[in-house]
């Protein structure tokens, strides 16, 4: 009789533990990732159906976006503290050029601000199946990573970034 309790018992304990499940992080925990230095690859929807191709490399002198176009490819820079601004290579006869973004940069520029969120109390996240979701309370924000916490996926208002690579490449950029 003994045994069948101390089984029962372990059974119980064992059918429990299999059901429940850690808390997850929390957002600011989450978003902390994008506040180090790290490369990421992504392709991005504005809304308008167009879709990008884009690297993004955040590094400790700031951001470089590289948006792959079918026949061009576009640099954006955003320095520490600067306004972001679209780099030309330059040649042998004239020298590089960075012509700098208008206030409220739209397009591609604007993927830069869904690397830069800073999650406060309104944000939440929670434990899924198949990651941890993060939103605020109107919804306006979304985010989606993995259960070991890598970004898989954001989005503000219309524009959303799917990641397809993220590579986090040392010491805090800020």
């Amino acid at each position: 009789m003994r045994r069948i309790a101390v089984f029962l018992l372990i059974l119980s304990w064992t059918l429990t533990g299999c059901s429940l499940s850690l808390p997850p992080p929390t957002p600011e925990e989450l978003f902390a990732v994008f506040r180090g230095t790290f490369d990421c690859a992504f392709t991005g929807e504005d809304g308008t159906g167009s879709e990008i191709r884009a690297v993004l490399v955040r590094s400790a002198s700031g951001d470089t976006l590289t948006v792959e176009g079918d026949t061009v490819r576009t640099v954006i820079v955003a320095k520490s503290g600067t306004s972001p601004a679209i780099l030309t290579r330059g040649s042998e006869a004239h020298p590089p050029l960075t012509l700098p973004l208008p206030d409220g940069a739209c397009g591609a520029a604007a993927f830069l601000a869904l690397f830069s969120i800073l999650p406060d109390a309104d944000f939440t996240a929670v434990r899924g199946e198949g990651g941890i979701h993060v939103t605020n309370r109107d919804g306006s924000i979304t985010a989606h990573f993995s259960d070991n916490g890598i970004p898989e996926r954001i989005r503000i208002g219309a524009y959303t970034a799917v990641i397809t690579s993220f590579a986090v490449t040392g010491a805090p950029a800020r």
